[in-house]
C-alpha cells in the first residue's frame, strides 16, 4: 500500500531571496533591507538563515549586528550560530560568545550545542572553557551522549589531558570511529604511539 508524502510548502519570497543570495555579503544586505522593509523583521527562520549565511560570508560583525536584533533568541537559533562559527578556526572564539550568551538568556542547549561549542574550544586549545562546558554537560544530562563525549575525547586529547581524554573514552559505551580516531590521535598529539590496545 502507498503513503502519501505531504506536500512540500513553498518558502516565502524573502526565504527565496535569502537563497539566491548565498554568503555574498552586498546581496545580504539587499535582502535583509527587503526582510525588514517588506514587514518580516522578527521571522526567526528568516533571521536564522540570515545570521547563517552572514557567518558564512565571513563577516562576524555584521553577524553579531543581526543576532543583536533578534528579541528572545530560541535555542535552535544560539545552536545554529555555535554551529556556524565552530566551523571556522578564525570564528571558532565567536561560538564561546554566542553560548555565553545562550547560557545568560537562561536557553537550553542541546548535544549539538554542546558538539559544536567543545569542537570550538579544541580548536582555541582553551581548556579551562573546556571543563567549564563539560560541567554543563552533565549539568544538563549530555553526559552519556556519544557524540558529546567523541568531542569531549578530541577536546582533552588536543589539549593535552590524557587522563581526563581516557576517562570520557572509557564511559562511552558504543564506541564511534569518531570516538576512536579522537583518542589515538590524543595519542599521537602528545607523543604517544598506539599498537593494538597498548599503548608504548
Amino acid at each position: 500500500m502507498e503513503t502519501k508524502q505531504a506536500p512540500k510548502l513553498p518558502h516565502s519570497p524573502a526565504y527565496n531571496f535569502l537563497l539566491q543570495a548565498g554568503p555574498r555579503l552586498y546581496l545580504l544586505h539587499q535582502v535583509h533591507a527587503h526582510i525588514i522593509v517588506s514587514g518580516y523583521g522578527r521571522s526567526r527562520s528568516l533571521l536564522t538563515k540570515l545570521l547563517n549565511l552572514a557567518c558564512a560570508a565571513g563577516s562576524i560583525s555584521y553577524t553579531r549586528q543581526i543576532f543583536l536584533t533578534v528579541p528572545n533568541p530560541d535555542s535552535f537559533l544560539f545552536t545554529s550560530l555555535i554551529k556556524s562559527t565552530s566551523k571556522s578556526h578564525n570564528f571558532s572564539i565567536y561560538s564561546l560568545y554566542f553560548y555565553s550568551r545562550m547560557v545568560l538568556s537562561n536557553v537550553l542547549p542541546s548535544n549539538y550545542t554542546f558538539t559544536s561549542v567543545i569542537k570550538s574550544c579544541a580548536d582555541l586549545l582553551a581548556l579551562k572553557h573546556g571543563r567549564v562546558i563539560h560541567g554543563n554537560v552533565l549539568v544538563h544530562g549530555f553526559g552519556l551522549d556519544v557524540y558529546v563525549q567523541a568531542a569531549l575525547v578530541a577536546l582533552y586529547g588536543k589539549c593535552g589531558d590524557l587522563i581526563n581524554a581516557r576517562k570520557v573514552f572509557d564511559k562511552i559505551r558504543d564506541r564511534s570511529i569518531v570516538a576512536w580516531n579522537s583518542m589515538i590521535s590524543g595519542y599521537e598529539q602528545n607523543g604517544f604511539c598506539c599498537r593494538g590496545n597498548w599503548v608504548v
